[in-house]
C-alpha cells in the first residue's frame, strides 16, 4: 500500500468535495454509488480522473493517457504492465495486484517497482512492469485496488 503526498485535508473530505462540486447529493454521492449506471463507481471515477456526472468508463490509453479506467497488456512475453493514472495529495490507497488464476485465490501485490510520470500538478501515470515465468505461468490477471482510508 502506497500514501502519497499529504494534504491539510482529509481523504474523505477530498472525496466529499468532489461529488458536492459535481452536485450529488444523498446516495448518489457514496463511494460505492454508480449513479450514472455505466458499471463505475464515484471512487474510481474520482481516483482515475474520470467524469463523475457523465457515464465514463474510459480506459486509460498506454504511455500517453490522463484519464480512464487501468489498463493490463503483455508488451513482451513474460512481462505484464499494470498502467494507472493516479490522483496526487488525495490520501486515496492505490494497490496494485496480480493473480496467475482467475479461482478463488487471492490477489498478491505486484513486486515490480513503479514508473511514475507527471502529467501535471494534480495526476500521474504509473506503470508497473512485472515480470513472470511464462513456462511455469499460464497467464497474469491484474487490477488496481482503492480505498479512501
Amino acid at each position: 500500500m502506497v500514501v502519497w503526498r499529504a494534504s491539510p485535508h482529509t481523504p474523505s473530505e477530498l472525496f466529499t468535495h468532489a461529488t458536492t462540486t459535481a452536485n450529488l447529493i444523498g446516495p448518489e454521492a457514496l463511494t460505492t454509488a454508480i449513479q450514472q449506471q455505466d458499471g463505475t463507481s464515484n471512487l474510481l471515477k474520482y481516483a482515475f480522473n474520470l467524469d463523475i456526472n457523465a457515464p465514463d468508463r474510459r480506459t486509460l490509453v498506454p504511455g500517453s493517457g490522463t484519464a480512464g479506467l487501468p489498463v493490463i497488456t503483455v508488451p513482451s512475453p513474460g512481462v505484464m504492465r499494470v498502467e494507472y493514472v493516479r490522483r496526487i495529495g488525495s490520501g486515496l490507497v492505490y494497490t496494485p495486484r496480480k493473480r496467475t488464476a482467475l479461482d478463488a485465490g487471492a490477489w498478491q501485490p505486484l513486486t515490480a517497482p513503479p514508473q511514475l510520470t507527471p502529467i501535471d500538478t494534480n495526476w500521474e501515470r504509473v506503470r508497473h512492469d512485472e515480470a513472470f515465468n511464462p513456462v511455469t505461468v499460464g497467464g497474469m490477471f491484474g487490477s488496481v485496488e482503492v480505498t479512501l482510508p
